[in-house]
């Protein structure tokens, strides 16, 4: 049977034990693969994945009581798009410092248990996500050199679809009392033809 879990490789300790007071962690990418771990290998000892795939993200890291809680994503839908599925089996979390090049600090296997993710077609979204904890020696504060992925879950994901929904119906009624606001925090007003068309188009 393989090897199942994740863990801080040995690198990534020797990288928290050298962090000095006040400095960073900064996580650099999430890389999600779908290798599988050698028989005679230890997970700490795993400096890359086995056969990495596509990049991940995550929510933002936090860090409490001296430990760094995440939780890690992969969704098809990123990149452009997923072209051909694959078993996802294999994850790691890479980081630097500001005095240390990147390393992989976490590495993590599903062992005999893959998940398949599916190919990005028809806007079919297919989401995998693991939660990780990263013990620290020093109170750093974690960052990340991405934008972490906005999480919600169905229900809210619902919620806000619904909501969107009703306001574009609206707009095209022709009832909207307040005044809209592009992603630029631009004001929409009814004046604002061209505007207004982009918004039924969505």
């Amino acid at each position: 049977m393989s090897l199942y879990g994740g863990t801080v490789t040995t690198k990534g300790r020797n990288m928290i034990a050298s962090l000095v007071a006040g400095e960073d962690l900064i996580i650099t990418k999430v890389v999600f693969g779908s290798g599988k771990i050698p028989e005679d290998t230890e997970l700490m000892d795993m400096e890359d994945l086995v056969n990495p795939i596509a990049t991940g993200t995550s929510d933002v890291p936090v860090a409490q009581d001296g430990i760094v809680s995440m939780t890690v994503e992969y969704r098809n839908d990123l990149n452009g798009g997923l072209e051909e599925g694959f078993w996802l089996n294999e994850f790691g979390i890479f980081a630097k410092t500001e005095r240390m090049p990147e390393i992989m600090l976490y590495y993590a296997t599903l062992g005999d248990s893959p998940q398949p993710v599916s190919a990005f077609h028809d806007n079919r979204i297919d989401v995998r996500r693991y939660p990780v904890a990263i013990e620290m020696v020093i109170e750093g504060e974690p960052q990340t050199a991405y934008a972490p992925g906005a999480f919600v879950t169905a229900d809210e994901f619902h919620e806000l679809q619904t909501a969107h929904e009703k306001l574009l119906l609206e707009v095209m009624q022709g009832e909207v009392t307040a005044p809209l606001a592009t992603n630029t925090g631009e004001a929409i007003t009814t004046q604002d033809e061209a505007a207004i068309v982009a918004v039924k188009k969505i």
